[in-house]
């Protein structure tokens, strides 16, 4: 159960119901992230836009977007990250088995490739210290432009800027996600 009220779309003020409903409207249902952050439209309105941004796709590889994104999460012991990862990569089709060699340390598994395991670690280091490091960078850029470091940048910064949250309230997975996990 989460520390803090996750007001349902029926009980909220109608500034908050339109952020739900536009929430609803492009990812199927209202995240339990926002509506954590509903307490306070200014930081909702704000969290709604960052949401937004970072489920954009840009250029990245959507499965690197999610490898990354994942391991930021295992990194910060965040369950719900975790969980809302494992979800979005049934979704591409992107194989159990690389998301359980993250959970399991195991980076040097045949399921994942140079690509994926530089994408990791460059995560897991910027997780760690805020600063990826220089050999981390240097790592990533074999592999991808400057867009798509930026990108992945982003990504790993949103994923521990979500974790926080998440984990500071103690967010419960969405039904809707849970259910695809049956």
């Amino acid at each position: 159960m989460a520390r803090i009220e996750l007001p349902e779309k029926g009980w909220v003020p109608s500034a908050v119901w339109e952020i739900y409903t536009g929430a609803e409207n492009r990812v199927g249902y209202i995240p339990n992230t926002l509506k954590a952050t509903s307490h306070s439209i200014r930081s909702m309105k704000a969290v709604d836009q960052f949401l937004q941004a970072f489920e954009e796709q840009g250029t990245l590889e959507p499965e690197l977007r999610i490898l990354a994104s994942f391991a930021a999460a295992h990194r910060n012991e965040n369950a719900y990250g975790m969980q809302s990862m494992r979800s979005t990569a049934r979704r591409y089709f992107i194989s159990e088995s690389k998301l359980d060699a993250i959970e399991q340390d195991e980076l040097d598994s045949l399921h994942l490739d140079d690509k994926e395991r530089a994408v990791i670690r460059f995560a897991r280091a910027m997780t760690d210290r805020a600063d990826a490091g220089e050999e981390q960078l240097e790592s990533v850029r074999q592999f991808l432009s400057e867009e798509r470091v930026v990108e992945l940048s982003f990504i790993v910064a949103g994923r521990n800027f979500l974790d926080r949250l998440q984990c500071t309230f103690d967010v419960d997975l969405e039904p809707e996600l849970a259910a695809q996990r049956n």
